[in-house]
């Protein structure tokens, strides 16, 4: 009897790993591209979901940015061939806009 409750006892504890991992398994956020191009963001509206990264990489040549109107992130200033990156953890709209060019607008709605 005690072997039979040590063997359910030792197989218990081989599959608790896989018991852990399912529980905490978290989804991984996926990357959306924008290009920045002929002073325009393109795609300019994205609906993405939380944990999810948008990556603005510029295609033209000017520098330029890509900046929350709300001010709660900022990529930083973009030279030609280069990208920024912003992962939105919680839902929300956000409107953001290129700081050296005010007329370049876009907005990212987190579901």
């Amino acid at each position: 009897m005690i072997a039979q409750t040590r063997r359910k006892f030792i197989n218990f504890l081989a599959s608790a790993p896989l018991l852990l991992a399912g529980a905490t398994a978290a989804r991984a956020g996926t990357t959306h591209k924008v290009n920045i191009s002929d002073f325009a963001f393109s795609p300019a509206n994205l609906t993405i979901k939380a944990g999810d990264t948008v990556k603005w990489t510029n295609r033209g040549d000017a520098a330029h940015t890509a900046d929350d109107k709300g001010s709660e992130w900022k990529t930083g200033t973009i030279k030609r061939g280069n990208s920024g990156k912003v992962t939105f953890d919680t839902a929300g709209n956000f409107n953001y806009f290129c700081k050296f060019h005010p007329a370049m607008k876009g907005e990212i709605s987190v579901t």
